[in-house]
């Protein structure tokens, strides 16, 4: 079976459609823009920066600066009244803010912990910082004592507004974020209003000539934000000279992610001859709803890089019903091509509406004791060294995990995707040996490390919350 794509035309009636029925046009920029924002955060910091970026600002006498998801205070929440459940993400933003959507009715509380002001073991911290500022090591994004530096091009349109949103959610995060309005200032109602609140913030603006005089750093992440998938044809002169200045950027090591398609890519393009060479190339792209033609091709790799797809609320029943053709009876695919995404996907369609009666009346209550009996049954399967139980109760396992995460979900707490943020934020953390330049000789100078990083940050979330 085919993999799910929709056509630009499609995606047009798709979008009229869901307005039509509750979740405004506003509702999908800010449920793109906020989907998209959480990706950028999750991606950048676990990946090391070029030491470019680091020098003599790595480090710090508060030690290792860590992003840390996994205690979250409450929820962005996308409510999406056509598409049945809320998007909920709670990684952005340490103050609380509620940026109300006049059309759609929803509000968006954004909370959760800043990405660079949370505090390790100080021996960590000032380890990795001499190691980066003597050699010029690559670290990672929470080993810095400074904000990260973000540059959003934004075009005059929808796609421009998208941009806008995660500038602000950005902001909000504590990142440093500028602005390039690459065809002048926005025309379509829900961008000029997504602008309207970047300049509350106070998020400068740059000219694309101001940019060409940027200190030889720049950013360290850039969003591309300026053609949509409706886009045709070449470049023009302000598009081709944001694109050239993305790829100096992303030559001197920033990571660029494109917001549904690079800039100078068509959604419907099938043909490489056809596209303009001097197109965005991209690290990433996060493209809304559903792939987009263009993201199947086979030359669509080495301009989109690892393609990511964002539900933001819109109605689809082709989709779904091509979601549920992924059965292995109907299609042909094995179980064990089925990925980690396919099965929160299937839990989500359990618990939805039309689901499952029994998974639908389940709740963090009723599936306790499932959790415990699955956990005791995987212990079991250890003792009698049986792999094949084994692997059928680690299973069971990862369903109660998603299982509860999607109830949460639904109650706005917290998502599957924060759950694996702050395990892989904690891990990360707590391996400076491993993922910074700290150096251990044995099993107990790590365990000794690690109880002594547990034990700071313990420390420092008691001091927050008290």
């Amino acid at each position: 079976m085919s993999e799910y794509f929709v056509s630009c035309a499609r995606m047009k009636t798709l979008e009229q459609n869901t307005d039509a029925a509750g979740l405004s046009y506003y509702q999908m920029m800010e449920n793109a823009g906020t989907l998209a924002a959480n990706r950028i955060v999750e991606i950048t910091m676990a990946t090391p920066i070029s030491d470019t970026r680091c020098g003599a600002q790595c480090g710090g006498d508060n030690g290792v600066s860590a992003a840390d998801t996994s205690l979250p205070a409450a929820n962005i929440s996308c409510a999406s009244e056509a598409g049945g459940q809320p998007l909920t993400d709670n990684d952005l933003s340490a103050t609380n803010n509620s940026c109300a959507s006049e059309a759609g009715g929803q509000s968006l509380t954004d909370n959760g912990l800043s990405a660079t002001n949370n505090s390790c073991a100080s021996a960590a911290g000032d380890q990795l910082a001499a190691a980066a500022a003597q050699t010029g090591a690559r670290l990672y994004p929470w080993a810095l004592d400074r904000p990260l530096r973000v540059r959003v091009y934004c075009g005059k349109g929808n796609n421009g507004g998208d941009g806008f949103v995660v500038a602000r959610r950005l902001k909000q995060q504590g990142w440093d974020v500028d602005l390039v309005l690459v065809d002048g200032e926005p025309v379509t109602p829900d961008a000029i209003e997504n602008r309207r609140l970047t300049q509350q913030l106070a998020i400068p603006e740059k000219s694309l000539t101001e940019t060409e005089q940027d200190s030889p750093d720049g950013p360290d992440v850039v969003v591309d934000a300026i053609y949509g998938t409706g886009f045709h044809g070449q470049l023009r002169e302000a598009g081709a000279l944001a694109a050239a200045q993305i790829a100096a950027a992303r030559a001197r090591g920033a990571r660029v992610f494109a917001l549904d398609i690079p800039s100078g890519m068509g959604g419907d393009l099938t043909e490489e001859d056809d596209l303009d060479p001097r197109c965005v190339r991209a690290d990433v792209t996060i493209t809304f709803h559903a792939k987009k033609a263009v993201h199947l091709q086979g030359f669509a790799g080495k301009y989109c890089g690892r393609i990511i797809v964002a539900d933001i609320g819109i109605v689809d029943a082709d989709r779904d019903a091509a979601d549920q053709m992924k059965d292995p009876e109907q299609s042909g695919v094995t179980e064990a091509t089925r990925s980690f995404e396919d099965f929160v996907e299937i839990i989500r369609r359990l618990r939805a509406p039309d689901g499952c009666p029994w998974d639908r009346a389940q709740t963090h209550e009723t599936l306790k004791k499932y959790l415990l009996e699955e956990t005791q049954e995987a212990a079991d399967a250890i003792d009698n060294h049986d792999d094949a139980n084994f692997c059928e109760e680690l299973g069971d396992v990862l369903l109660q995990v998603v299982l509860n995460a999607q109830v949460a979900k639904e109650r706005g707490a917290f998502t599957i995707e924060d759950v694996i943020e702050g395990i892989s934020g904690k891990m990360i953390r707590r391996h400076p040996w491993v993922f910074g330049d700290m150096k251990v000789s044995s099993p107990e100078e790590g365990e000794k490390l690690w109880e002594e990083i547990k034990k700071k940050e313990k420390e420092k979330k008691n001091s927050q919350g008290s």
